[in-house]
């Protein structure tokens, strides 16, 4: 049975709902990531593990919305960043329909991280719940779960970043047939506390870390153990 809500009729959607159904969000952005990986990989990877939360916990998963916002990467050709605003009207917008339909537990999943994209989402997070109290609302990036999982595993670039070692092993589990040659990447050179109009002079190939260290058995650890967190979470109070 599909746990997709586009594939459901209204009735289906209300009955699901009605017996408390959690409904998952999947996020991503349009951005560069290196000369390996699709633009759409955030997006690719938090909408894999909605989808297998999604089956484990019986629940609906939104259509998945692709555009977010973008600072250091923007000016790559292929990102394609929305203002904070317009982020978060869409999302109060989205979650005012989703809890109308009936919903009382929501997992937003972001596979992007920039902290102006953090904080628009989660702004409209706060007004809703504060609107909504009985609202079990969840707010999280799969990125941040990924990391926690791989620290102090040799296996893995302790020094990771965009596009590197994780992102790269992800990808390769979830759709090896886009991911390009792999190459030799490493970190950026930001300068500390400036603001310059042009942060991909200190990443030109759109690398932030080393993905040479990436495997398919590596990403489906991590994508399977994003998994069992975020059943975690929604079976909790």
């Amino acid at each position: 049975m599909t746990v997709l809500w586009v594939e459901k009729t209204w009735m289906d959607i209300r009955d699901e709902l009605s017996g408390g159904a959690p409904v998952l969000i999947p996020v991503g952005c349009v951005e560069e990531h290196g000369p390996h990986l699709p633009t759409g990989t955030d997006l690719f990877q938090a909408y894999h593990v909605c989808v297998e939360t999604a089956k484990r916990v019986n629940g609906l998963v939104m259509p998945p919305l692709h555009h977010g916002q973008c600072s250091s990467t923007r000016n790559f050709p292929g990102s394609i960043s929305l203002s904070a605003s317009t982020l978060r009207s869409m999302f109060l917008e989205i979650l005012e329909g989703i809890v109308r339909s009936g919903a009382e537990r929501i997992m937003i999943v972001t596979g992007h991280a920039g902290s102006v994209h953090m904080a628009s989402i989660k702004d409209a997070c706060r007004e809703t719940v504060e609107k909504h109290p009985g609202l079990k609302l969840w707010f999280l990036t799969d990125y941040d779960i990924a990391e926690r999982i791989i620290r102090g595993d040799e296996r893995f670039n302790q020094k990771d970043g965009h596009a590197g070692d994780i992102e790269t092993s992800r990808m390769l589990h979830i759709d090896p047939s886009i991911v390009k040659e792999i190459p030799v990447g490493g970190p950026p050179s930001f300068k500390p506390f400036r603001i310059i109009p042009d942060p991909e002079s200190c990443f030109p190939d759109g690398l932030m870390a080393d993905p040479t260290l990436a495997s398919a058995d590596k990403g489906r650890e991590v994508n399977d153990a994003i998994v069992e967190k975020l059943v975690e979470l929604l079976g909790s109070n």
